[in-house]
């Protein structure tokens, strides 16, 4: 055991919660910098563009999610991966 684990040992938490606290900690550093990073979509009118593109993000998270419980060959699977990113950053070349 090195670094920070060693330390959250040695004033008596868990590996567990070492685990939740690290979790925790990444979280509200990565709150910042999503703030920013809306803030500076909103200053250079890509806000809207981002939104509309969410629902089609979401969509292939899931079909991605399924294409790892199913059996599907090589090429099926390449063609929904292609067809997903050229779906979703299509309209930013719009």
């Amino acid at each position: 055991m090195l670094g920070f684990c060693w330390v959250c040992t040695n004033i008596g938490l868990s590996s567990d919660s070492t685990s939740i606290l690290i979790s925790v900690v990444t979280t509200l550093l990565m709150l910042p910098c999503i703030a920013i990073a809306i803030r500076l979509m909103d200053i250079s009118g890509r806000r809207s563009r981002k939104l509309r593109v969410c629902p089609q993000v979401i969509t292939e998270f899931f079909l991605s999610g399924l294409s790892k419980s199913l059996r599907m060959t090589d090429l099926c699977l390449n063609t929904m991966r292609v067809s997903g990113v050229v779906v979703i950053d299509g309209p930013f070349f719009a």
